[in-house]
């Protein structure tokens, strides 16, 4: 976990790590599942999507895998398009690689890390140990209306061992700090 907190140190950003998020190929799904106990997020997904705060990596894989099999928006419905004409096998189609996603232990990729970031409607940045203070943050937009707008609620935070793992992160606020003291957790 040294990389991480040295890269958070180097890129000079007001974070933390979370407790360690569990892996076994798992570790995006538990990361959100992790950042849906962040006060600011489930009270966000509370008021605006309740039915996207999950509890489980694999209630995580299943909803994402509804969302895209399943919604009519224009945004997913390209990507969808996009992934089977240009990205994908032609032997694997969409359904093939959501069924696959859905499965315990799967390692994610980027078109899940998008899908999560719409299906929850929040902004995930992403610090990896490759990041710079110039750079410091990959964002995947949740906002499915709009590539280049920032969605309305607060960012979920993950870190990244390039290649490796993913660990949720916390902010250093201290309105942040207040309310888990509050609330009894540590």
């Amino acid at each position: 976990m040294d990389g991480l907190s040295s890269t958070i140190r180097k890129c000079k950003i007001q974070l933390k790590l979370d407790n360690n998020t569990e892996g076994y190929g798992n570790c995006f799904p538990n990361a959100i599942v992790q950042q849906c106990r962040r006060p600011e997020i489930k009270d966000w997904l509370l008021e605006n999507k309740p039915w996207a705060i999950v509890n489980t990596h694999q209630s995580l894989r299943r909803q994402v895998k509804n969302f895209a099999l399943n919604s009519k928006h224009k945004t997913l419905r390209e990507y969808k398009t996009n992934y089977e004409t240009v990205l994908c096998n032609p032997r694997r189609t969409w359904k093939d690689y959501w069924d696959e996603m859905e499965l315990e232990g799967t390692w994610v990729d980027s078109t899940f890390v998008q899908l999560t970031a719409w299906f929850m409607g929040l902004d995930i940045k992403i610090i990896s140990t490759s990041s710079t203070p110039e750079h410091p943050y990959i964002l995947i937009t949740g906002d499915i209306n709009s590539s280049s707008a920032s969605s309305e609620g607060p960012s979920m935070l993950i870190g990244y061992y390039t290649n490796v793992h993913y660990q949720s992160l916390l902010p250093l606020s201290q309105g942040y700090e207040a309310k888990k003291k509050q609330s009894g957790q540590n």
